[in-house]
């Protein structure tokens, strides 16, 4: 799993680089009504979390960003 951070309206946003593409996490999150983890750093507990979020989003390609649209932001 590779965690990246990209510039979503002028702020910082959780990806995770995957086969599909960049996963919004914060996307995903918002839209399932989960508290959203992005902002700070990362716990053991929120990375196992992240783990099963993919899972889930693997099945529906709409949080999916195509990796060359993005601004990346420094980790």
């Amino acid at each position: 799993m590779k965690i990246v951070y990209f510039k979503k309206n002028d702020q910082p946003a959780l990806g995770v680089l995957t086969v599909n593409g960049i996963l919004d996490v914060d996307a995903y999150q918002q839209f399932n009504g989960q508290k959203m983890i992005s902002g700070h750093n990362l716990k053991k507990s929120e990375i196992e979390e992240l783990k099963n979020i993919i899972e889930d989003a693997l099945l529906d390609d709409r949080f999916f960003l195509d990796e060359s649209s993005l601004t990346f932001c420094p980790c």
